[in-house]
């Protein structure tokens, strides 16, 4: 295990700032399975080229991590269970989120687990695990793809603060949402996550609102926004979340206000 560690963080130059990635960067690591790797390395091509199109996540090329785990194949499985090991190859990709798929043949049958992992190599995002009566690609990508739309919607935000000047924010956003001149947003900040109490998956977000504002510029999954009420006496920090009210195509003029809830 040590011989690995070295090895990744040699290469890898590991940084350990705490610094939080976006759950929509994400990384799909090598797909272990129990029969050659074939079907895993099919998968793998599949899944990625899916994870692409759909365009919820900023997907970080791998090629870089793959050639390291090739080297340590026969203990792959190990590996890619050791938070130590997660977090330093999420630090170097700057990800704030890693699939990580194992495959497992019984007679006939084929079972799959599919974990989401956090940053930090401990958190849980989504775990879900099924048994399929084929050992076919195409039945194990429509599982699989099922599973990760199922993720999209658990993210909790839309977006997060790039940058702050006064009154004015800039957020990032995915390219799967679309986002209007107008569009009403709350930015949001994380308090605390909490955990299944016998399962490491998170199952609640604790944030508190910190203000409320308008659109009024986009560009290139980039928007601007003017805040027009502070509903908490907090500065807006880069990394606050960014959740979208629902939009209304009413013009309102922008008209700056302060609310603090205490």
């Amino acid at each position: 295990m040590m011989r690995i560690l070295f090895f990744l963080i040699i290469i890898f130059t590991f940084n350990a700032r705490a610094e939080q990635y976006s759950l929509r960067d994400c990384l799909l690591l090598p797909i272990t399975d129990t029969a050659g790797h074939s079907l895993g390395f099919e998968l793998y091509k599949n899944i990625e080229r899916s994870i692409k199109n759909e365009k919820w996540c900023n997907y970080k090329s791998s090629s870089e991590v793959l050639e390291v785990f090739e080297k340590y194949r026969d203990k792959l499985p190990e590996y890619l269970e050791d938070e130590n090991v997660i977090r330093t190859v999420a630090d170097r990709m700057r990800v704030g989120t890693l699939i990580r798929i194992k495959l497992e043949y019984e007679i006939d049958k084929l079972k799959i687990q599919l974990d989401i992992v956090g940053e930090n190599g401990t958190d849980i995002y989504l775990s879900e695990k099924t048994i399929i009566n084929k050992i076919e690609t195409t039945l194990a990508l429509t599982t699989i793809q099922n599973w990760l739309e199922l993720y999209k919607t658990t993210i909790p935000y839309q977006g997060r603060v790039l940058g702050v000047l006064g009154d004015q924010i800039t957020f990032n956003f995915s390219k799967d949402i679309r986002l209007n001149i107008g569009q009403e947003f709350r930015v949001r900040r994380l308090i605390k996550k909490r955990k299944h109490p016998l399962l490491k998956k998170i199952v609640e977000w604790d944030t508190i609102s910190i203000a409320k504002g308008k659109v009024f510029n986009l560009s290139r999954g980039q928007a601007l926004g003017i805040i027009k009420v502070y509903t908490a006496d907090k500065k807006i920090t880069a990394g606050d979340w960014i959740t979208l009210e629902k939009f209304s195509v009413e013009s309102k003029p922008f008209k700056r206000e302060v609310e603090y809830n205490h």
